[in-house]
């Protein structure tokens, strides 16, 4: 389903609709602030439970950009929730990077969820990358102790950093000296490493992106 200002769409598997996207396309549509002459905004996915984790969601996040890059549009926004793991990870392993911090104002105040954009000009070459080769380069990274994880973010912090997503205070800190978010780091990512206990979202410095990232 299409319109000027929102376009929903679904995957069927076996006649039945298993998952359904939306995309906003115009400024104020469900709420959702863009530049709807340059942006658009991936309002929900929503996947059958039992069908999660099959690479469905990569389906509908591609389905969304695919709309985006047909409406002219150069960026496309989100907001996710700070423990909605699955989604987070699933956005940056993409090319999304996490930009900012706020609430979903109409849904719980109180709740931080946590903003991300992908320039949609050039695919990232992050989203080019298997898991495996992420994974050995996060553990060169916390092996040779540039990747370190903290709790406070200041101009003497490091270029890279692992952040707790659910330390809202830190968060923000990285954001306003100019760190941005571009991965999801779970454990599994980094066998063997005590000190990655749960999840870390990694920072870096926006002006040090390195080529690969």
């Amino acid at each position: 389903m299409q319109g000027d200002a929102l376009v929903l769409q679904v995957i069927r598997k076996d006649g039945q609709i298993i998952a359904s996207t939306e995309l906003v396309l115009k400024n104020g549509t469900k709420g959702k602030e863009i530049n709807d002459q340059e942006e658009a905004w991936a309002s929900g996915t929503v996947i059958q439970k039992n069908l999660r984790s099959q690479g469905i969601g990569e389906l509908c996040a591609a389905a969304q950009e695919k709309v985006a890059k047909e409406a002219g549009r150069i960026a496309i926004r989100t907001a996710i929730w700070n423990d909605n793991y699955s989604s987070m990870r699933l956005r940056m392993r993409s090319g999304y990077r996490l930009v900012g911090e706020g609430t979903y104002k109409t849904i719980d105040p109180k709740k931080p969820d946590c903003r991300y954009r992908k320039d949609l000009t050039e695919e990232p070459p992050i989203a080019k990358r298997t898991t495996q080769e992420i994974r050995q380069h996060l553990n060169t990274e916390r092996q040779a102790g540039h990747l370190p994880v903290v709790n406070t973010v200041d101009t003497n912090s490091p270029d890279q950093i692992l952040i707790d997503p659910t330390n809202t205070a830190s968060m923000n800190q990285a954001l306003e000296q100019n760190y941005v978010g571009v991965y999801l780091l779970v454990p599994k990512d980094v066998p063997g490493d005590e000190e990655i206990d749960k999840n870390f979202v990694v920072f870096i410095k926006t002006e040090k992106l390195p080529e690969n990232q």
